[in-house]
């Protein structure tokens, strides 16, 4: 198998620091344990902020250094200005696997719509919304308004309302279309959506901090990128590209702290409405995993480390169930 494991887990839960010790552990060719493996390892990111290029500080991902010569695939290499999708990730990390046959894979992220789609790969062409349906969804958005059902379809499904912004109206109509006309989550696997088969038998590990330490994380990292001078970073994009043009500036804190940038205003000011917004976004990742991938084994993340270690860092070899520290 090419991929030696799925890690994901929300924002702060320790994934990449997990990966990057797991992947150090891996035996290199021209290492000593050279006789148990000719291949080496690597990571595929699925995460939807770091695909950018230069938004590096506030989207946390790993620097050259941090890598320690570990290669990493799907960070930085897309222009702020361009959009992606889901189904662009799972296409592109395909080819990853495709052109490395000598590398296992750690696939490390939290963006759970590309792990789904990557896993569940959808059909070319989703079937036609009956247009009953359409004009239904439009008379309940004119007479409730977008945001009311927004919060309606929030709660009937969480996880197909992921990342869904209250003003949104283009995805919001299509997702109360999808739930007046199958009465399913939007995120639903389909039923003719079988698991790819590079998947089978991979381990899922979902790392999932007790809630208060998963505060604590957030709150630590965004002190520590304001540290390692995020505001600069943002000052610098600012003058390569319109804060609210940019798909890339979509990332938690550029905006806030684009906006106080404009008006002059301290931009450590922004850091609680930073921590505040991370934890909602935690929040929305757990309820999404929880409700797409289900049989994935839950693990508070110092438990797992130790138990990866016991198991000479073969994820396959840990019992499936969840466990505390």
């Amino acid at each position: 198998m090419p991929l030696l494991a799925v890690l994901a887990g929300p924002t702060a839960s320790g994934k990449t620091a997990l990966a990057l010790h797991w992947a150090m552990q891996h035996p290199f060719p021209d290492a000593p344990r050279a006789e148990h493996s000719d291949r080496r390892i690597a990571v595929i990111s699925a995460d939807s902020r770091q695909i950018y290029r230069d938004f590096c500080v506030g989207t946390g991902t790993p620097t050259e250094s941090d890598r320690n010569g570990i290669d990493h695939h799907l960070l930085g290499f897309l222009d702020p200005m361009e959009a992606y999708s889901p189904r662009r990730f799972a296409a592109d990390a395909t080819a990853v696997v495709a052109a490395h046959p000598d590398t296992d894979f750690l696939v490390v992220g939290g963006t759970g719509l590309y792990l789904r789609e990557w896993m569940y790969p959808g059909a070319e062409d989703r079937e036609e919304t009956p247009r009953a349906v359409r004009e239904a969804a439009a008379a309940a958005i004119t007479a409730s308004g977008l945001e009311a059902v927004h919060t309606d379809l929030t709660a009937k499904d969480p996880a197909g309302m992921y990342r869904v912004d209250p003003h949104d109206a283009y995805r919001i109509t299509k997702r109360l279309e999808n739930w007046l006309h199958t009465g399913r989550s939007y995120a639903a696997p389909k039923p003719e959506q079988p698991l790819n088969p590079v998947f089978a038998g991979v381990p899922f590990l979902w790392l999932e901090p007790e809630r208060k330490e998963l505060h604590r994380r957030i709150e630590a990292r965004a002190e520590e990128m304001f540290r390692n001078d995020w505001v600069g970073e943002v000052r610098s994009l600012m003058t390569r590209y319109d804060p609210l043009r940019t798909p890339a500036f979509n990332a938690i804190g550029y905006r806030e702290i684009a906006a106080a940038l404009a008006v002059e205003k301290p931009p450590e000011a922004a850091l609680g409405t930073v921590v505040a917004r991370t934890r909602q976004y935690a929040k929305k990742q757990v309820t999404f995993f929880r409700h797409q991938f289900p049989n994935a084994a839950a693990w508070e993340p110092a438990a797992l480390e130790k138990a990866l270690i016991a198991a000479d860092w073969v994820a396959s070899a840990l019992p499936s169930v969840k466990i505390s520290a």
